[in-house]
């Protein structure tokens, strides 16, 4: 008697026509993502992965693939190319991943506004806009590869930040088109604030299709470092930089040493024991952006014009935000980061203040971004890691002295970034993901709701309970 077919093997027989996926070793690369940047998250999610890869080359095929899962009740984790850091596209579950990087048509362009498909790579959206004069506010480091969905889904801040603020900033996200996992699949497009409402809840709460985001106008962009024998003199450049309004500049990223020792293709530039600040200043305020730097005492050791070919190859933009923890990990020492906010008009007393408290234990590196209209940091310092407990340790103190911090190790979306449970996400899974299907396990306040727990028993996260 043969045995009977299982739901995924079912599953796969009605979507004839779309590519799937299931060989040991696509199933592994495409239920991964950067969560190894966690010693904690590696433990925890190494071994997790989908039965099935699903990758539809249209909106329509996304609808099929929905629908038959909700049919079906398999769940389902949406993924763009991977470049998260929080186990955002790790199926916990098992299920289908829902690649939706063929997805990548750049819908249209028009001055102050593009529209793309959740797919489309943010370096190819950069492309099409710059064609009619305008480019995107912000991009994450990893803008190569990153998709545009993904970024709306995990994303959060990024090059550009120090001018426009975080991705959230009312007026950067004009809107986004959804899909209800449900039998009969719902297209839901949500403007404005609404659009927010989605927004890094890593895919749980609605299957993100299309993103429409707000333009700059295009600048030609020259990059720059300087560096500096003091971090605190290079992070108070990295202010002044930040609060000169009259200077065009995107990006500013403040890096202490030995950090920027791991920068291999830089290291016939940088200077040995020296602080370096990054930045991309526009041709227009080359002038004044060499004379602020002079007066600081930073001497400038480092121009590419960011539209030259050999800027195909490096960009200092590949060595802001996150990248910089990718390359002092590949360096191999025994490290992880940390996700830090510092309130306005302390963040320079509180960066002097890390380093009297930790010393080496703690690289920093310094992020510039403007919120609620004035200027301030973020922190993603490299961390010398030896166990969990002594990482605890440290965050407990950070906070303590007044820093906030968002936990890059835990896949719970409200004990990362949110730090509170956002009743709008839950409204909207509700309502779109009825079932709970939707990369589940991610939303604390959803798994209490269905488990019928309280929020007082299931408030900390799992990194803290170990």
């Amino acid at each position: 008697m043969n045995a009977p077919e299982t739901p995924i093997a079912h599953l796969r027989s009605t979507l004839e026509g779309i590519a799937c996926l299931d060989a040991p070793g696509d199933l592994t690369r495409l239920s991964r993502d950067f969560y190894w940047f966690s010693p904690i998250l590696k433990e925890q999610l190494d071994g997790k992965q989908a039965e099935l890869v699903v990758q539809p080359a249209t909106q329509e095929e996304v609808v099929r693939v929905v629908a038959a899962c909700a049919r079906a009740g398999i769940v389902v984790t949406p993924r763009g190319l991977g470049t998260g850091n929080y186990g955002q596209a790790v199926p916990l579950r098992g299920g289908v991943v829902l690649d939706l990087s063929r997805l990548k048509q750049v819908l249209w362009t028009r001055p102050g506004a593009v529209r793309a498909e959740a797919g489309a790579r943010m370096s190819e959206v950069d492309i099409e806009t710059r064609k009619i004069g305008w480019e995107q506010r912000m991009l994450p480091s990893t803008f190569r590869g990153s998709t545009i969905g993904g970024f709306y889904c995990g994303g959060g801040v990024g090059i550009g930040s120090n001018n426009y603020g975080m991705l959230k900033e009312p007026g950067n996200v004009l809107g986004v088109k959804a899909l209800s996992m449900e039998a009969e699949p719902r297209m839901v497009e949500y403007r404005g604030r609404q659009a927010i409402d989605l927004h890094h809840a890593y895919g749980v709460n609605g299957i993100i299709l299309e993103v429409e985001f707000a333009l700059a106008p295009a600048l030609p962009w020259i990059e720059f470092i300087v560096s500096f024998a003091d971090f605190s003199d290079a992070a108070a450049f990295a202010q002044i930089l930040g609060e000169s309004d009259g200077i065009a500049k995107k990006g500013i990223s403040a890096h202490q040493w030995p950090l920027p020792r791991s920068y291999r293709p830089l290291k016939d530039v940088l200077r040995d024991g020296e602080a370096v600040v990054m930045t991309l200043v526009a041709e227009h305020s080359e002038e004044a952006f060499r004379e602020l730097a002079k007066a600081a005492g930073g001497a400038v050791i480092y121009t590419n014009d960011a539209r030259a070919p050999g800027a195909k190859k490096i960009t200092l933009q590949e060595f802001m935000w996150n990248h910089a923890t990718l390359h002092a990990l590949r360096a191999g020492e025994p490290v992880t980061y940390l996700q830090l906010g510092y309130p306005q008009g302390r963040n320079l007393e509180l960066v002097r203040r890390l380093t009297e408290v930790f010393g080496d234990e703690i690289t920093q590196h310094l992020e510039f971004i403007r919120v609620k209209g004035q200027m301030t940091c973020s922190g993603l310092p490299i961390v010398r890691f030896t166990d969990a407990a002594r990482l605890r340790a440290v965050m407990r103190k950070l906070e303590e002295e007044g820093i906030y911090i968002a936990d890059p190790h835990t896949w719970w979306v409200e004990d990362g970034g949110k730090k509170s449970i956002n009743p709008r996400h839950v409204e909207i899974k509700a309502d779109m993901d009825p079932a709970g299907l939707l990369n589940p396990g991610k939303l604390r306040a959803w798994e209490e709701r269905i488990q019928g727990q309280s929020a007082a028993e299931q408030r900390k996260s799992i990194f803290w309970d170990s």
